[in-house]
C-alpha cells in the first residue's frame, strides 16, 4: 500500500506500534520504523524541535509529505494495529487519522 503521510502521521504510527512481541512482528516493526522514522535531514530542515513533555513543534511551511510504499505484511500489521485500537474503542483524534487513511478510506 503506497500513502502520503505527514509528520504527525509519522510521529503517530511510530507511537502506535507494539512495543513487544513475537520476533516476527519485531521484525516488521523495525521495517516499518525505517520508512517512517525521521531523518537528521528532516530534523533539521523542518526546524523540529522534541520538548521535554514529550511534545514536538515544528516550522509548518517547510514540512512536506512523503509516499511511502508498505508491504502487504506492513499494511496488515498496522490495520491488526489500528482495528483493535478501534475494537477496544481507544482510537486517539491522531490515530483516528491513520484509521481513515489505512482503513476506513484507503487510496490504493
Amino acid at each position: 500500500m503506497k500513502v502520503n503521510v505527514g509528520l504527525t502521521h509519522r510521529v503517530h504510527l511510530i507511537s502506535t506500534l507494539p512495543v513487544e512481541g513475537d520476533f516476527i512482528s519485531l521484525t516488521i516493526k523495525k521495517d516499518i520504523l525505517e520508512k517512517v522514522n525521521l531523518t537528521q535531514k528532516e530534523i533539521t530542515d523542518w526546524e523540529i524541535k522534541f520538548l521535554g513533555d514529550g511534545r514536538i513543534t515544528w516550522n509548518a511551511d517547510k514540512v512536506k509529505k512523503i509516499e511511502i510504499q508498505f508491504t502487504d505484511v506492513e499494511t496488515e500489521m498496522i490495520k491488526s494495529i489500528l482495528t483493535n485500537l478501534n475494537n477496544e474503542k481507544k482510537l486517539t483524534e491522531q490515530s483516528y487519522e491513520l484509521y481513515d487513511m489505512f482503513i476506513a478510506n484507503p487510496k490504493l
